[in-house]
C-alpha cells in the first residue's frame, strides 16, 4: 500500500514526532550516499559499481610514495574506506552485494543520505585542488617550525 505524502505527514504529526520524508518517496528519489568498503578497495567497489551503471563518486588526491629502488606518485582515497553512491534507496541490495562493500553509513539505523551540494562543493574543490594547497603549505609551515625550533634555520 502506497503512502501518501499529506497521509504521512498527519500520522507523524499525530504522534508528536516530526517527519523528515515519507518513507515511499525516499525510496524512489536517487540520492547520495556512503558505501563503508573494505580497507584498500575503494577503487575495486567504484570499478565495479561503474560495471553495474550505479552512479559513485570516489575522491582521489595525489601524493608521492617512496620504496626502496624508487618514487612514485600515486592517487589515493581523500576518505579511505567509502565511496559515495548515488542510488535509490530501495535498489541499495545492488550495492551491499558487491564484493568489498561492508555497510552503508548509517544514522539511527536507517541509510543517512548526503546532502548533493556537499557532494559538489567536494567535486569542485578537488577540480581546483584545493586540498593539495591547503595539505603542502600547512606541512612547509610545520615543517619550517620545527626547523627553527631545532635551531636548523
Amino acid at each position: 500500500m502506497m503512502t501518501t505524502l499529506n497521509e504521512y505527514v498527519s500520522r507523524a504529526s499525530a504522534s508528536g514526532m516530526p517527519p523528515l520524508i515519507a518513507p515511499d518517496l525516499e525510496q524512489s528519489l536517487p540520492r547520495w550516499y556512503a558505501a563503508y568498503t573494505w580497507s584498500r578497495h575503494e577503487k575495486s567497489v567504484a570499478k565495479q559499481l561503474g560495471e553495474r551503471r550505479v552512479d559513485c563518486f570516489l575522491p582521489l588526491h595525489r601524493s608521492w610514495h617512496r620504496w626502496k629502488d624508487r618514487r612514485r606518485e600515486v592517487a589515493l582515497p581523500l576518505f579511505p574506506s567509502y565511496v559515495f553512491v548515488r542510488m535509490e534507496l530501495r535498489e541499495r541490495a545492488r550495492v551491499l552485494e558487491l564484493p568489498g562493500v561492508v555497510a552503508l553509513v548509517t544514522f539511527q539505523g536507517l541509510p543517512a543520505p548526503l546532502p548533493e551540494a556537499e557532494i559538489e562543493a567536494l567535486r569542485r574543490g578537488l577540480e581546483r585542488e584545493i586540498y593539495a594547497a591547503a595539505s603542502l603549505s600547512s606541512r612547509r609551515t610545520q615543517s619550517a617550525a620545527t626547523q627553527r625550533a631545532a635551531g636548523r634555520d
